[in-house]
């Protein structure tokens, strides 16, 4: 298909949760008003997007759901819902990280190190994405066929949660998977 770029409406950006939320908003992207949500708690410790897809109209809509998650730099995988060292459709899950382990405030300068990032996509009963992949500083994930029907609303959730350590940043996306109150 052709594809529809989310680019928000440029200006000034509404807020809501007591300017915790920042709501960016695009009417007509495939005939559908995407709205974007980006939360932070004010104890938290993570940054939350929610992603939705509404159809206004009278006939369902199929689209490709495509987010791009742009890194400081390359990044290697450190850990992984599945276990393994690769990133996939089957994980929850990822923790990124630099090829340094320490804690990023142990670096003798913290601003050249990436900090670990834990990033979630998928908590229990929530849709996989049909392909996840991690290229140089890119991290995608790919919903296939999702189909809004008239009247419907989507949702998309993505969890990401910087870390001082690969350990904190494994603790915080095994948390976050399991969509704690706090989300």
């Amino acid at each position: 298909g052709v594809p529809h770029p989310f680019v928000g409406p440029g200006g000034e950006v509404p807020s809501e949760e007591d300017y915790r939320e920042l709501v960016i908003g695009q009417s007509g992207l495939a005939g559908l008003s995407v709205t974007r949500k980006v939360f932070v708690p004010l104890e938290g410790y993570f940054l939350r997007y929610l992603d939705v897809l509404e159809n206004p109209g009278t006939e369902p809509i199929t689209v490709d759901v495509v987010v791009d998650s742009q890194l400081k730099s390359d990044a290697l995988v450190v850990a992984t819902a599945s276990g393994d060292a690769a990133v996939d459709a089957s994980d929850s899950w990822v923790v990124l990280d630099d090829a340094e382990a320490r804690d990023i405030y142990d670096a003798a300068d913290p601003d050249q190190e990436f900090t670990p990032w834990a990033v979630t996509v998928q908590g229990a009963g929530g849709l996989p994405p049909s392909s996840r992949t991690l290229t140089g500083a890119t991290l995608t994930d790919r919903w296939n066929g999702v189909v809004v029907g008239p009247g419907e609303t989507v949702a998309f959730l993505h969890l990401l949660s910087g870390q001082t350590d690969r350990a904190r940043g494994q603790a915080s996306a095994e948390r976050l998977a399991l969509l704690p109150p706090e989300v």
